[in-house]
């Protein structure tokens, strides 16, 4: 299933054992940069190509964008989802303030013959070989174990999909690998909104190196893309306080308001999206006691990037910690955990990281100082426990379900033994 609210949703309160500790060194986190102006801005170098803007440059030099977006939320045969639509009309939205020609399918539009119908023939006969190609899906998945196959085959299902008959009534996820080849786009990107990472091409998770001539490399050269919310035996996570999918409310701050342009430079290539996306979801999801980590794959050899034109930028993106507060306004308190962590865990010690850091002062201050960084690395292997276990209950969650796929499998063999002798004595008796 594509979507999963957790009961307990709205109860997490993260790292509850330590709330005025958190709160403490969050108020001198959010100091130190006033303090230390000149290392805290933030990379705004522009890229140019021959004097032109990036939005100008790739005006000029792609062909049109075309993008499909398909949202399920109530099926026929199947229990229904939060926010699915929801999602995609959102991201329909953002993809036509991005100049793309947009073909929707909600709910009873998204039948499978209607599904295959727009990919495999209509957007056949429009897009030309300089074309970009977004296909966006929000809804169920189904996973069936194939004979011979150590990974079981995925579906995308359609809001028609009839369960025992994926194979007939879905539509299997290697239809992204074939679209991709099929496609005469120069770019196509996949953005799916479900949890899968049985994909077969190259798993993709470094930024890639930037270059004098960047922009003009990836956006000239093909690439075939896909990213999934999450990986195989994951869940996507979804609640009222994003009103979307964890994985759709990051996708939308990141394009549309503009907030994964991590280094400044006017361009989001999907790389640098990733990177946006990883990040936060995982962030999220582990607030709540939810493990989500989205993946990137490459479904071919092409080195070329689909490249995002950042929405206008608005105040910075909330983080799960952000979602839980009350009011609003500038505070010092609004970062979260995991930056801190992860700003941390960037050092080899995190007291040289607080302290590298920390104005001079008196030894009053610097004692202060001292404690407080000294609870922010307790507060970091807190975090580093809590992401073992949930690590250690997805590993034991996968294993009870290859067992149980095992046992099943063995269920159908036997069966099929006792029909063949059934069949088999029948024939005997005719004879």
């Amino acid at each position: 299933m594509s979507h999963a609210v957790p009961h307990s949703l709205t109860l997490r309160r993260g790292f509850s054992p330590y709330p005025f500790r958190v709160l403490l060194f969050l108020v001198v986190i959010g100091v130190i940069p006033l303090l230390h102006p000149a290392q805290t801005q933030a990379d705004t170098r522009s890229i140019t190509v021959d004097g032109k803007v990036p939005a100008q440059y790739l005006a000029e030099t792609q062909g049109k964008s075309w993008a499909v977006i398909i949202g399920v939320d109530k099926y026929m045969n199947l229990a229904g989802l939060a926010y699915a639509v929801d999602d995609a009309k959102a991201v329909a939205r953002m993809l036509e303030s991005q100049g793309f020609t947009v073909t929707s399918l909600y709910n009873t539009q998204a039948t499978r013959k209607a599904i295959l119908r727009e990919l495999r023939q209509n957007l056949l006969t429009r897009v030309q070989k300089n074309d970009r190609v977004v296909i966006f899906f929000a809804g169920h998945i189904g996973e069936t174990s194939s004979k011979g196959k150590q990974q079981p085959e995925g579906y995308m299902m359609p809001v028609d999909t009839e369960p025992g008959l994926l194979a007939d009534t879905a539509i299997s996820v290697e239809l992204f690998r074939e679209l991709s080849a099929e496609l005469p786009a120069k770019q196509v990107l996949f953005l799916i909104d479900i949890c899968y990472g049985s994909i077969t091409g190259r798993n993709l998770r470094s930024l890639p190196p930037m270059t004098k001539n960047y922009l003009q490399r990836i956006a000239s050269e093909p690439a075939r893309q896909l990213i999934t919310a999450g990986g195989t035996g994951q869940q996507a996570l979804a609640g009222p306080k994003w009103k979307h999918s964890v994985f759709t409310y990051y996708l939308l701050e990141a394009i549309g308001k503009g907030h994964g342009d991590l280094n400044g430079d006017g361009i989001i290539p999907t790389s640098e999206l990733f990177a946006f996306l990883d990040e936060h979801v995982q962030s999220a999801a582990l607030t709540h006691n939810h493990v989500q980590r989205p993946e990137m794959w490459g479904l071919s050899q092409d080195r070329g990037e689909f490249v995002f034109i950042p929405g206008k930028k608005s105040s910075k993106p909330q983080t799960a910690k952000d979602q839980k507060r009350q009011g609003g306004g500038s505070n010092p308190e609004t970062g979260t955990i995991e930056t801190i962590v992860g700003l941390l865990k960037s050092f080899s010690n995190p007291f040289d990281a607080f302290t590298d850091n920390a104005p001079s002062g008196t030894n009053e201050q610097v004692e202060k100082q001292t404690t407080l960084a000294e609870e922010a690395a307790a507060l970091a292997k807190e975090r580093e426990r809590f992401e073992l276990q949930a690590l250690q209950t997805l590993k034991e969650q996968q294993q009870r379900e290859k067992e149980l796929q095992a046992q099943l499998a063995e269920t159908q063999r036997l069966a099929a033994e006792e029909e063949q002798r059934r069949v088999a004595a029948e024939q005997a008796r005719q004879e």
